[in-house]
């Protein structure tokens, strides 16, 4: 006869009670069955045997016929589940306008991938935004995946279902705001071991920097031409980018292709992110400024169709005539030393530049560089120095 099984709901262990031991009750090996011995008992002893065996199988009974259910309960949860402590590094001039909670997106989304079972997801938390979280996460290794001011709005289950499909989510250039930029990092975490993890977040975006601007042709037969209508933009601007990047990142969507774009500058919510114009003249006395564009990292190997190198351009007028320098930003001559070539993803890319020949006439072909003498530092958000790369 099939055997059934019980389980208390609040313990992890279970009794099994069959249902032949139920009806032979206190039979041991060499005894008379108890139902025979029910069958030959005289009269006289038939109510005192049947309230015995009553009484003595009644209990098995009951639990011997209950379901089987899967140990749940307070107990369980606190067996399964264990507190970790998550730190959050960030550039402050990053984050400090996450942590007023204006909007929102003012948050971080959390989310905890088990890679014992292909990194499917395991948990997910929405939180406020704070420098340090505290975090419940079932027991075992686990990857987590840190967001902030992503718009999960436009998220789908299928999205984040696994840690490989999160990273087939890519942010927009024209829905970030250089002031709270759309964030992100990663970290690995046992809270059965090693409780506490820290992860940095960085920005998706890239800052193009001109501090100095100058106009020198000394020694050229156009020595004092009035350099002026000056403005500085960027071409060939990678616009999508996925949320989880890192290195040799490659774009794929671009506005601004090949030149200045009025249709692509004006539909961004902050078009002064693509371009900088100037007052004035140029000179041969550097000019201090302080534009900064950005842009998303670019680090296609080979430039083609479909896949251009991005440039900060400077279009100016000399004696009227209109010129470009179109300068590939990172690569070939303009790449600083120790980095790879094109856009990386989240730097600032400094430049202290003096036009000191006739520029291109085309905004899509690249100057020499001794068309441009060009002081060039990369560097991270918050970490400066002064030291420039001459080029």
């Amino acid at each position: 006869m099939k055997k059934m099984r019980w389980t208390a709901h609040s313990a992890q262990t279970a009794n099994t009670v069959s249902i032949p031991e139920v009806l032979t009750g206190f039979l041991s090996k060499g005894e008379v069955s108890s139902l025979r011995a029910f069958a030959i008992a005289p009269p006289r002893f038939i109510i005192c045997y049947l309230l015995a065996l009553l009484l003595w199988t009644a209990p098995l009974c009951l639990c011997g016929c209950r379901k089987a259910t899967p140990a749940t309960g307070l107990d369980f949860e606190a067996a399964t589940k264990r507190s970790c402590v998550l730190r959050l590094r960030a550039p402050s001039s990053l984050t400090e306008g996450y942590k007023g909670g204006e909007s929102e997106h003012d948050t971080l989304d959390i989310f905890a991938y088990d890679p014992e079972n292909h990194c499917r997801i395991d948990s997910y938390s929405r939180i406020a935004y704070a420098d340090e979280i505290r975090l419940t996460l079932t027991t075992g290794r686990k990857k987590l995946v840190v967001l902030c001011g992503v718009n999960t709005s436009r998220l789908r289950y299928a999205d984040i279902v696994s840690m490989d499909h999160l990273q087939q989510v890519c942010g927009r250039l024209e829905e970030e705001n250089p002031e709270k930029p759309l964030l992100s990092g990663t970290t690995e975490v046992d809270a059965g071991v090693n409780p506490r993890a820290t992860v940095t977040l960085e920005p998706l975006l890239t800052r193009i920097r001109v501090s100095r601007l100058a106009a020198d042709f000394s020694g050229c037969s156009y020595e004092g031409a009035v350099v002026d209508s000056v403005r500085i933009y960027l071409t060939n601007v990678s616009c999508r980018g996925s949320v989880l990047a890192r290195d040799s990142i490659r774009a794929q969507d671009f506005v601004n292709y090949g030149r200045w774009s009025d249709g692509d500058i004006w539909s961004f919510a902050s078009p002064g992110m693509l371009h900088d114009a100037l007052e004035g003249n140029l000179t041969a006395t550097p000019r201090s400024l302080a534009t900064s564009l950005f842009c998303y990292p670019n680090q296609n190997p080979d430039e083609a169709a479909g896949s251009p190198f991005t440039r900060l351009v400077i279009e100016c007028r000399i004696n009227g005539e209109r010129f470009y320098y179109p300068i590939n930003i990172g690569r070939g001559s303009w790449k600083a030393a120790g980095m790879a070539e094109g856009v990386a993803r989240g730097k600032i890319y400094d430049f202290d530049i003096t036009l000191r020949h006739l520029g291109s006439r085309d905004p899509d072909t690249v100057v020499e560089w001794v068309s441009a003498g060009i002081f060039i530092k990369i560097e991270e958000w918050e970490e400066f120095n002064e030291k420039y790369e001459k080029f």
